[in-house]
């Protein structure tokens, strides 16, 4: 038997659609751990995390210089998180969770 049911698409980051903030973490945190530490993302992957760079609060700041690449190594505490890589030498981590936290539904942007 088949469902008539539609999952109702509630964010949406680039081509990618998700119905809640819980299925955003999975798919961000799933790609979070397929890297190894100080490996880059692959250009697909550096796309979709662009798209979710755009809902920190600080995205201004942190896209404010030319990204090289971004790559997957340690924070504090020993945790995994995403590092930007600057056209100068420098990098600055993000929290991807705090993306989505600020992240709007589709229909309240």
């Amino acid at each position: 038997m088949e469902s008539n049911i539609t999952t109702k698409l509630n964010y949406k980051l680039g081509m990618a659609e998700y119905a809640t903030k819980s299925e955003v973490t999975a798919a961000y945190r799933a790609m979070l751990n397929s890297y190894n530490l100080g490996e880059s993302l692959d250009r697909d992957d550096s796309s979709r995390l662009y798209y979710l760079l755009l809902e920190h609060p600080s995205a201004h700041i942190k896209m404010g210089k030319r990204i090289t690449s971004i790559i997957v190594d340690t924070a504090m505490h020993g945790t995994r998180c995403f590092y930007l890589l600057y056209d100068d030498g420098t990098k600055d981590d993000f929290s991807y969770t705090q993306c989505i936290s600020n992240m709007k539904k589709n229909n309240d942007k």
